[in-house]
């Protein structure tokens, strides 16, 4: 039963890989990273050897110990390989975000840019009459709207 559970989420796994890969496709343009990485032939295409490739590899570096099973132990480290590797690419794509020069390094000005417009939402929200200065109302009605959101959110559990 757990060789079947683990099959198939190493299954979901590679076909999330294969549509990971045609979403991020340009029309017209080169082959996002993803598709070059199944495309083992480099002819532009997946074929379905290719993505059987890819699974029967993605099963081979899951199974540490080589045993031709993946251990619990086993499919947490891969598991937490993926988050840690999807953590990496979400700091680079907020790094370029925030990066408008492309210079490789963020300015003062760079970081306050984007708080700017976070904060100038924030004060438009919370300055309920909007005569440019939040009264001690407005900031406890505030408070009291942030400490319901994290009640419901907790309750969601």
């Amino acid at each position: 039963m757990k060789k079947r559970m683990i099959a198939a989420i190493l299954a979901t796994a590679s076909i999330g890989m294969v549509a990971t890969a045609l979403a991020q496709m340009a029309p017209g343009g080169p082959p996002a990273p993803a598709i070059e990485e199944l495309d083992i032939n480099g002819d532009g295409g997946i074929s379905r050897a290719e993505i059987d490739s890819a699974q029967a590899s993605r099963f081979s570096d899951a199974d540490l110990n080589a045993d031709g099973a993946i251990s619990y132990e086993e499919f947490a480290v891969q598991a937490e390989e993926r988050r840690a590797e999807r953590e990496i690419r979400r700091q680079e794509r907020m790094f370029e975000r925030l990066d408008t020069n492309s210079d490789g390094l963020l300015s003062a000005d760079e970081m306050s840019a984007r708080g700017d417009k976070r904060m100038e939402k924030m004060f438009e929200k919370v300055d309920a009459d909007g005569d440019g200065v939040l009264s001690a109302e407005e900031l406890e009605a505030a408070k009291e709207m942030r400490q319901d959101r994290k009640g419901k959110k907790g309750r969601r559990g």
